[in-house]
């Protein structure tokens, strides 16, 4: 049982790096959503 909640926690950990810091994560979502944002505002 050991082995698949450290195999669980690895994907849960590799998921979130993905989402937070990855290509097209949160970082490049709220730099689009500025972008689109300013060109609103023109």
């Amino acid at each position: 049982m050991g082995k698949l909640t450290l195999l669980l926690l690895a994907l849960l950990v590799w998921l979130q790096y993905s989402l937070w810091f990855g290509k097209n994560g949160l970082h490049d979502y709220t730099r689009v959503n500025d972008d689109v944002t300013a060109q609103q505002a023109d």
